[in-house]
């Protein structure tokens, strides 16, 4: 998995330029700070970091206070991860999300088989 340095992102305007600028499979992550919801993608971050996904980006935005994103995590009461893939989200999941569910959508931008 590469690890980038990707600015935060606080309002749509900056989430659609990331996106439309994003040729990469990278998963995306927004989660209030300090819940369930960044721990569990902090832990997934962790399970996927290994040398076998070289060509995967994660990267997760904690939501601040007043952000303009602040309502995609307020609602679902989880994580909200947009799966990206040339230039367009392939998946998204909003709230909370299995682990099972989570590897079948990153399936979708970056199959399993790539990693071996």
């Amino acid at each position: 998995m590469k690890n980038i340095l990707i600015p935060h992102i606080s309002n749509f305007n900056e989430l659609s330029s990331f996106i439309i600028n994003t040729v990469s499979p990278t998963i995306l992550a927004f989660s209030v700070p300090n819940t369930f919801g960044q721990y569990w993608l902090e832990r997934m971050e962790q399970t996927l970091k290994n040398p076998y996904t070289p060509n995967l980006d994660f990267k997760i935005n904690i939501v601040q206070k007043m952000d303009e994103l602040e309502i995609l995590t307020r609602e679902g009461g989880g994580p909200v991860i947009f799966f990206i893939k040339d230039r367009k989200i392939i998946a998204k999941s909003l709230g909370r999300v299995s682990e099972k569910d989570f590897m079948r959508q990153l399936d979708s931008i970056y199959p399993m088989s790539q990693a071996a």
